[in-house]
């Protein structure tokens, strides 16, 4: 039976484990002293169905030094940029470098250019050792915001949950092959859970596809999060976001995959992108979620990466002048 150490029990840390639990793993998560919840039952409300999840049976340590007392197969970090690369979060990196075993696969859930290898250089750890990997489900704990979620409800349930999460394809997780063996061990794992998947992508095309997504977000929150219904795509706005994803995507450290991903992005199919991804993740409200989670909960991390992406162009010597003036806009908005 594998053995998973996961790094934060929020709304990726609970839905990861619930799902790696499900496939037989023996799931442990390392929290905050203050994390006491986790000594109870959490349950997760599904929205796809309005069932209420009990999940139990896992562990908890509070102490990061107790990583090297047990020997774990995978360790799943959940924490966003912002709080990983912290003065607390980079300590926790460099205890987990010296903690696990010397077989430990490192699933990387920390999205944004820049983050592995960061990663990688104060964890100490071997490059095939860590891979990246995204949560394929959006997830939000009720009990922190009320979000807007469409048709029926049990409200009561919803309210008294710790967190929901709604399906959007069959894959509920995501990870890229640029270390192949952790990849192919970790989706082999996953999918045992018996209800989702998880998805391979090639590493540039997983790259291309995470790196720039701050680039949207910094437009939808200078636009108030509208509805992407009502978003103009012949508007100055729009078209400035359009150049500046393409900008992004084409990097070189995106390869071939980025150029061919930027030949593809257009005004109108960008948009179409989000109405699409909006509709596949009814019930909930995209756009109430996005103004919470991107707006609120991680903006930190994302105003940081777009500040990268900006790094990245001039190390390669590319102007990235649409970036830099949505970056521009930004700031002024602060």
């Amino acid at each position: 039976m594998s053995s998973v150490l996961i790094v934060g029990a929020g709304s990726m840390g609970l839905t990861t484990g619930y799902h790696l639990q499900l496939a037989g793993a023996n799931v442990t998560f390392l929290v905050r002293p203050h994390h006491t919840e986790l000594s109870r039952p959490q349950l997760l409300y599904l929205l796809n169905d309005n069932t209420v999840k009990k999940y139990t049976g896992y562990k908890y340590i509070t102490d990061p030094a107790k990583i090297a007392d047990s020997h774990y197969d995978y360790v799943v970090i959940t924490l966003d940029a912002a709080n990983l690369e912290s003065e607390t979060g980079t300590k926790l990196t460099k205890t987990l470098g010296q903690g696990v075993s010397k077989d430990t696969k490192i699933i990387l859930g920390t999205v944004g250019l820049g983050t592995r290898p960061w990663f990688l250089k104060t964890s100490g750890l071997a490059p095939d050792r860590v891979t990246n990997g995204a949560l394929g489900v959006l997830a939000y704990s009720p009990k922190e915001a009320k979000l807007t979620v469409h048709g029926k409800v049990d409200e009561e349930a919803l309210n008294n949950s710790d967190q929901a999460f709604v399906y959007r394809s069959p894959n509920s997780f995501v990870v890229d092959d640029i270390a192949p063996q952790v990849a192919k061990g970790f989706s082999q794992l996953y999918d045992r859970n018996g209800i989702s998947k998880c998805l391979v992508k090639p590493a540039e095309e997983y790259a291309a596809s995470y790196d720039a997504f701050p680039i949207v977000l910094a437009t939808l929150g200078l636009l108030s999060w509208p509805r992407f219904e009502e978003i103009d795509v012949k508007s100055d706005l729009w078209k400035l976001t359009t150049t500046a994803l393409k900008e992004a995507t084409e990097l070189d450290i995106h390869g071939e995959s980025g150029k061919e991903l930027a030949s593809k992005i257009t005004e109108k199919s960008l948009l179409e992108m989000y109405l699409t991804s909006q509709k596949a993740s009814l019930p909930l409200d995209t756009v109430d979620f996005d103004r919470y989670h991107h707006g609120g909960k991680v903006n930190k991390q994302n105003r940081g990466l777009l500040r990268r992406i900006i790094e990245e162009g001039d190390r390669e010597g590319k102007d990235l002048a649409a970036v830099k003036k949505l970056n521009l806009l930004v700031n002024q908005e602060k």
